[in-house]
C-alpha cells in the first residue's frame, strides 16, 4: 500500500516521506522540479524542521510558484530544537518558531508539527495548550514529539485530557533495520530509536496504540543505501559520513547488511527497498522519512511498499542474536 491515511487529517498521506534534511534544501537551492516530480510520482509528504536550514524556504518558493499543490501536499515542521545542549522547548520559542515556519513556507497551517527534542523539565501544560491554539485556529492539523520517549508522550497526553485538549496524536523517533549502538549525535535528552540495543518498550508502544510513526535515519543514515556491501565494507566504509558509523557500525548490522542484500537477490530489489519493506511490513503505522534529491531513488524508495516480507523474511532481517 503506497498511501495511508492517520486519524485528525483528511489526505491521503503517500508512505514513504521526502526528508528535506539534505544539502540541497539546506542551501536553499531552486528545486521546484524537484518536487513537481515528487508530487507526481506520488511522495506528497514532506518532512522539514525549523532547524533544517532553508528547507522550509525552499518549499515556500515552491508553494509561491504552485499555489494550487498545497491541497496535495502534506507538510511536516518542527520547532524548539535544543543548541549546544540548551533546551529551548519554551512557550516563548514555541510561538516564534511556529510563526517564522508559516512565514517561510508561505503557509498558513501545517499538516503536521512536533516539537523537536523533548525537555523534561518543561512546562508541558503551557506547550500544550500553545499547540491546542495553533489546531482549533485551523493552523496545525495534528501535533506530536520527534525523540520524545513514549513515557513522556503517555504523561503529555494525561496532561491534555485534564486540561481538555488535543492529544499527541503522532510521533517521529528513529527506526530503521539496523540497531543503534549509540545515538549519531553523542547521547543527550530526547534521542529516542524504536529499536534501541536491549530495549522493546518503544516498540510495544507504538505497536500497541498504533500512533502513526514518521521514522528518521529510516535507512541507517545511508547504511543500506548501496554505499557499502557487505562483502567489500572494509574498503567502502570510507563512503559513509562518521556519524553513520559511530552509530552502525557492528557486527550485527553488518550481518542484517549481508542479509537484505540475500533478500534483496530473492526478490529483485534493491537492499535500500529490503530496508524499507522490513520498516512498512511491521505490525506498526511506520511512514519512513527518506532524504534524497534524486529523482529515481526517490521513485525506488516508494516501490518498497510493493514488496510484502513474510513473518519469516522479517525475523531473519532482525536477526536477534
Amino acid at each position: 500500500m503506497r498511501t495511508a491515511k492517520i486519524k485528525g487529517l483528511d489526505k491521503e498521506l503517500s508512505r514513504v516521506v521526502l526528508g528535506c534534511d539534505s544539502d540541497p534544501f539546506r542551501k536553499g537551492e531552486d528545486l521546484d522540479s524537484f518536487i513537481a516530480e515528487a508530487l507526481d510520482s506520488g511522495i506528497n509528504v514532506f518532512d522539514t524542521a525549523h532547524k533544517y536550514g532553508e528547507s522550509e524556504t525552499v518549499i515556500g518558493h515552491f508553494l509561491r510558484n504552485h499555489p494550487e499543490a498545497r491541497e496535495k501536499m502534506v507538510i511536516i515542521s518542527k520547532g524548539c530544537h535544543p543548541v549546544m545542549g540548551v533546551s529551548r522547548l519554551t512557550p516563548n520559542v514555541l510561538r516564534q518558531e511556529l510563526d517564522a515556519s508559516f512565514g517561510r513556507l508561505g503557509t498558513d497551517y501545517i499538516d503536521i508539527y512536533f516539537l523537536h527534542r523533548d525537555d523534561h523539565k518543561a512546562d508541558l501544560k503551557e506547550i500544550l495548550s500553545i499547540l491546542n491554539q495553533y489546531q482549533k485556529a485551523g493552523k496545525i492539523g495534528v501535533y506530536g514529539g520527534s525523540n520524545w520517549r513514549s513515557d513522556r508522550i503517555e504523561e503529555a497526553n494525561r496532561i491534555a485530557k485534564e486540561n481538555g485538549f488535543a492529544p499527541f496524536m503522532v510521533s517521529s523517533p528513529n527506526y530503521s533495520l539496523a540497531v543503534w549502538e549509540r545515538d549519531p549525535w553523542g547521547g543527550g535528552e530526547g534521542c529516542v530509536s524504536v529499536n534501541e540495543k536491549g530495549c522493546s518498550k518503544e516498540y510495544d508502544y507504538y505497536q500497541k496504540t498504533q500512533m502513526p510513526i514518521f521514522t528518521y535515519s529510516s535507512l541507517a543514515r545511508g547504511f543500506f543505501s548501496g554505499k557499502v556491501h557487505y562483502d567489500t565494507y572494509s574498503e567502502e566504509k570510507k563512503n559513509l559520513k562518521l556519524d553513520c558509523k559511530f552509530a552502525y557500525e557492528s557486527k550485527e548490522n553488518l550481518e542484517r547488511l549481508k542479509r537484505a542484500e540475500e533478500l534483496a537477490l530473492k526478490h529483485k530489489a534493491s537492499v535500500s527497498q529490503i530496508a524499507l519493506a522490513y520498516l512498512l511490513n511491521q505490525p506498526l503505522q511506520v511512514f519512513p522519512i527518506v532524504a534524497t534529491t534524486n529523482i529515481d531513488r526517490l521513485k525506488s524508495n516508494l516501490a518498497a511498499c510493493d514488496i510484502v516480507l513474510s513473518p519469516e523474511e522479517l525475523s531473519y532481517l532482525s536477526y536477534k542474536e
